[in-house]
């Protein structure tokens, strides 16, 4: 089955902690709260540094999506400090204390409101369900296909990209997203100035 996904689909939440929002763009099951959630997909926009939410049983995968330039950000994940890198993921346990900082220089100085960052958050229940994750560039024409029977997102970051289906074909823009399950494979290919977008597989655990 291939389904699209809009941003006008897209749910605006608070966090868990209240200390901002995110745009959830898919759960199983669809509507589940924060303690019966499958899996999760979503974006949160980071305005101040401050603690994460914790989600105890949780395994969380984050990459920093969009940053002014010059804004940077580090997590500190039970007391180690990972510098993100734009487009490369950080994973880490749900359970652990997490603290996101945003700097605007290498010198450790704090961002201001207006250096808000945006972060792209896959999470999955620990146990049940696993994931993977990546960030593609497709050039004009090319091709990226993601078989199998496991849960394939895709999150257009930037560009176009078509969706090559018998049923659903279609242009995806910046902002859109698919999800494939089932036999269906999800193919995309770049469009006239290419795409990049984020992927995510969910697969149930064999314990």
């Amino acid at each position: 089955m291939i389904k699209l996904l809009s941003p006008l689909a897209y749910r605006v939440l608070p966090w868990k902690n209240g200390g901002g929002s995110t745009t959830e763009i898919a759960v199983e099951p669809d509507g589940a709260t924060w303690k019966a959630f499958d899996w999760r997909v979503a974006i949160a926009d980071i305005r101040e540094s401050g603690p994460f939410s914790s989600f105890p049983g949780i395994d969380r995968s984050i990459m920093l999506l969009d940053a002014p330039r010059g804004t940077q950000m580090e997590l500190r994940i039970d007391g180690r400090r990972v510098r993100m890198l734009p487009r490369e993921f950080v994973d880490f346990a749900g359970e652990a204390t997490t603290e996101g900082i945003l700097y605007t220089d290498p010198a450790g100085h704090g961002a201001g409101a207006d250096n808000a960052v945006r972060d792209f958050n896959v999470m999955s229940r620990r146990g049940f369900i696993r994931h993977r994750r990546g960030y593609q560039s497709l050039s004009p024409n090319e091709v990226h296909r993601m078989g199998g029977v496991d849960t394939r997102i895709a999150y257009v970051a930037s560009g176009t990209a078509e969706l090559i289906h018998a049923q659903n074909s279609r242009t995806l823009n910046a902002g859109e997203s698919v999800i494939a399950s089932g036999d269906d494979a999800l193919e995309l290919k770049g469009g006239l100035d290419g795409a990049q977008f984020v992927w995510v597989v969910f697969s149930k655990t064999l314990d």
